[in-house]
């Protein structure tokens, strides 16, 4: 990666962040009463990750997405400190907690202050707290 190709992707993030704050608002204005099945719940994050995502300072976007198993494709993080890039991602969902997760797989990896490159083979977002129950259904 580049400087040139970080330096976009960093004003790419910047740029986005008053429409990603809406979005999370958006979720968070759900009434308290309303539940959702876990697909349901992926469905909302994955269309949501098309036009970018943010929670606190984790700002998160995806390209695309399977129809069928929700995998998000083509993933970028940027939590402040770091970004990050992943071929895909899958969202979790725990219906004990009412949170979600992302879990980006085979990560690389760029620290914006040092310009350190890394490759993981993973890496976790915290959890999201949803403002609905989760229900499974099996």
């Amino acid at each position: 990666m580049n400087r040139c190709t970080l330096s976009g992707r960093i004003s790419r993030f910047a740029i986005l962040t008053g429409v990603l704050l809406t979005l999370s608002l958006l979720f968070s204005a759900c009434s308290g009463g309303e539940t959702k099945t876990v697909r349901e719940v992926k469905e909302d994050f994955a269309i949501a990750m098309l036009e970018g995502f943010s929670e606190g300072f984790l700002d998160i976007k995806a390209q695309s997405y399977d129809k069928e198993t929700l995998e998000l494709i083509d993933v970028s993080l940027y939590d402040g400190q770091r970004m990050m890039h992943a071929d895909r991602a899958e969202i979790v969902v725990d219906p004990e907690t009412n949170t979600a997760m992302i879990r980006m797989i085979g990560v690389v990896g760029v620290n914006t202050e040092g310009g350190t490159l890394t490759e993981m083979p993973g890496f976790i977002t915290d959890k999201i707290r949803l403002p609905y129950k989760v229900v499974s259904v099996q």
